[in-house]
């Protein structure tokens, strides 16, 4: 009965997908008017950090965590990618 139900447990286990299979970069789209977007998805501005990162460009760590039973964390390493007038009147 042991060895059935080990059986079942390590095939279960082998199936279960990657929560994040995507090798695409993280890009934070920062508009104009000072909104924010990262991956399609607006974020409040007061749970991001931008800083530089040391090539002439930005990136930003942005506040994630699973409230109340995990205190709040930053994910970094996040792409800053910033929209000029001109681009935000064409779309």
């Amino acid at each position: 009965m042991f060895v059935i139900c080990t059986g079942i447990l390590l095939s279960a286990c082998s199936i279960i997908p990657e929560t994040q299979s995507s090798d695409e970069p993280e890009i934070l789209t920062i508009y104009p008017d000072g909104s924010m977007k990262l991956m399609g998805r607006p974020i409040p501005p007061e749970d991001v950090v931008i800083y530089p990162d040391g090539y002439g460009g930005e990136k930003a760590a942005i506040k994630s965590g699973l409230q109340p039973l995990h205190p709040p964390f930053y994910r970094d390493t996040i792409i800053v990618e910033r929209v000029k007038e001109e681009e935000a009147a064409d779309n």
